[in-house]
């Protein structure tokens, strides 16, 4: 037998496989959190991450992108704005720094490639922060 461990918001936070002297008991608590007994032939790691308790087991919908948390009040993925923007910031930078070649005096562009650049590096940063957060990068000119 098996058991999964839960903590204060039914996230399972380690797994033990039930000894000869050992003897849980479901929704008892031990050392601060909740045992619920798991199936056998189910891969830990599938539980670990994918699994949470409300009710019996649910597992969690496909993690819509890095930037999602899962939010056990509302049983759902939550955008983490913060990581989102911080990574829109850095993406948006690096786009600047990779582009920045097209508007050296040398550059080996026509007239109208220069401006299409420095037209599509203002719209870099002319960005605001929800264009960040949602990846909405303007099309780099061809």
């Amino acid at each position: 037998m098996r058991f999964a461990f839960l903590n204060s918001d039914n996230a399972v936070v380690y797994i033990s496989n039930v000894g000869v002297d050992e003897n849980y008991v479901n929704g008892q608590e031990y050392y601060g959190n909740i045992a619920q007994q798991i199936p056998d032939n189910i891969d830990e790691a599938n539980v670990l991450e994918n699994w949470y308790w409300k009710d019996g087991w649910k597992v969690k919908p496909a993690k819509p992108s890095f930037f999602y948390n899962w939010d056990m009040p509302s049983e759902s993925w939550v955008l983490d704005t913060v990581l989102a923007l911080a990574a829109g910031k850095t993406k948006k930078d690096q786009y600047l720094m990779m582009t920045a070649w097209t508007q050296l005096p040398d550059a080996d562009l026509t007239a109208e490639q220069k401006q299409q650049w420095a037209d599509y590096r203002e719209a870099l940063k002319a960005m605001s922060d929800s264009d960040l957060i949602a990846d909405n990068f303007p099309l780099q000119p061809v």
